[in-house]
């Protein structure tokens, strides 16, 4: 397997186009048939050659997978198979990677063979700098002839994706750590299926209460009818929002996105139930998702790692103080740039706040 060998086309028509015009100029010079002879075999072994690739092109079919995906050591490996029974000499792949979060992309090509009535495995190392959702496509398709000369163009067709999750900051949540609020400040801690109702008061029944809160044992000692009166819970203890920076501030986005996945996972392994507020770039809107268990820690992580990291003019932090959403909440985790922390100045001044600046 070679990669990047472009240019190979190109160099064996030139060659081929110079040992026919040579073996031309040798018939001219000396008027000897022989040489004449040889250059029609020169020029009809090259029309057998594409005869025979594009009889071969047919019986070839590509596939890939994605090996290792949540390891270091991630690799697509393309399975070049061939039906028919002559080899397939030289196969070029043009593959990209794309990632989502950073609308960053590269291109690769893999030049391989495979012999006839064979099948071939070819294992190519791919990764990328930044997390994100990584979707790979295949551009082009094309098997070449014995000589290099002609090519047919195969049709692509399938594609695959990986998550290459983010890394856990330490400093940040050492960060988390220092500022954690204890058990007693957090309103309601509980893991999903739980009912954290608390009874405020047991009072007389009036018009339009609820069958279901009348207390019958309160009710058989007052000789009245009694009711429960609950206190209304927060949905969740805890809310996680951030804002990305710009665009072009790769590495800062980056940072971003490790603290939110650090701690989301944090609160999850402590079974503290959070929501986790983000923007929806592609829609240019505020969305949110619970999170109480680890499966739906790893539907969010995708999620976020399925979204452009863009920061706008229009805000989480924006969102959630108009729409007064951090009042349904006992603690709120706001993560931001360093360079735009002063749009959580607001958020900063409230006791149950807790800002991070990456």
């Amino acid at each position: 397997m070679q990669l990047g060998r472009r240019g190979i086309n190109m160099k064996a028509k030139i060659e081929y186009a110079i040992i026919v015009i040579l073996l031309l100029l040798v018939y001219i010079w000396t008027n000897n048939l022989y040489t004449l002879w040889i250059a029609a075999a020169v020029i009809g072994a090259w029309i057998i050659a594409a005869v025979i690739n594009l009889f071969v092109a047919k019986k070839v079919k590509i596939s890939f997978t994605i090996l290792n995906e949540l390891s270091e050591d991630r690799q697509l490996q393309l399975c070049v198979e061939n039906s028919s029974i002559f080899p397939a000499s030289h196969v070029r792949v043009v593959f990209g990677c794309q990632n989502v979060v950073f609308a960053s992309d590269c291109n690769a090509t893999v030049d391989c063979s495979v012999g006839g009535k064979k099948t071939s495995t070819y294992e190519v190392p791919i990764g990328s700098k930044y997390c994100g959702r990584i979707n790979i496509d295949i551009f082009g398709i094309k098997v070449y002839d014995w000589l290099g000369i002609t090519a047919k163009k195969l049709r692509p067709h399938g594609d695959c994706y990986f998550y290459q999750y983010p890394d856990e900051s330490d400093e940040v949540l050492q960060e988390f750590e220092g500022n954690k609020s204890s058990d007693s400040d957090v309103n309601y801690k509980h893991v999903k299926g739980n009912d954290v109702s608390e009874i405020l008061q047991i009072r007389k029944y009036v018009v339009g209460d609820s069958i279901k809160q009348i207390h019958w044992k309160m009710s058989a000692k007052f000789d009245d009818i009694m009711v429960k009166e609950f206190d209304r819970p927060n949905d969740m203890s805890t809310m996680l929002a951030f804002d990305y920076a710009s665009s072009n501030d790769k590495e800062e986005n980056k940072k971003i996105i490790e603290a939110v996945a650090t701690i989301s996972k944090e609160l999850q392994q402590s079974a503290t139930g959070h929501t986790v507020y983000r923007m929806d770039t592609a829609k240019t809107k505020v969305v949110h998702r619970d999170v109480f268990e680890y499966t739906e820690y790893d539907v969010m992580l995708q999620e976020l790692l399925g979204t452009v990291a863009n920061g706008g003019e229009y805000s989480v932090v924006d969102h959630i103080i108009r729409h007064n959403t951090i009042e349904r909440f006992a603690k709120v985790i706001y993560i931001t740039s360093a360079r735009d922390r002063s749009r959580a100045a607001e958020l900063d001044s409230q006791e149950k706040c807790l800002v991070i600046a990456v």
